[in-house]
């Protein structure tokens, strides 16, 4: 087999199995701040997602609030990356 053949096909594979890990997360205005985070048992706040770790790849997905989502200072972990 021939060097750039290989490359690709290797490529590939690397593409795929990051793509197949990634993880979408939700936050919804009826979820839970105990819970994992997938659409079926979404978080609540924003408190929920600055506490967790992420890996490369992970979405946050927000559905909509009936009202404006009040931000409190709180709410932020300053030492977690979002």
């Amino acid at each position: 087999m021939n060097t750039t053949l290989t490359r690709t096909i290797l490529s590939a594979l690397a593409l795929v199995s990051s793509i197949a890990t990634a993880a979408d997360f939700y936050v919804a205005p009826t979820g839970n701040d105990s819970n994992p985070g997938p659409q079926e048992r979404p978080w609540k706040s924003l408190a929920a997602v600055s506490g967790r770790a992420f890996a490369p790849g992970d979405s946050c997905c927000w559905r909509r609030w009936p009202q404006s989502m009040p931000l409190q200072a709180e709410d932020f972990n300053v030492n977690t990356p979002f």
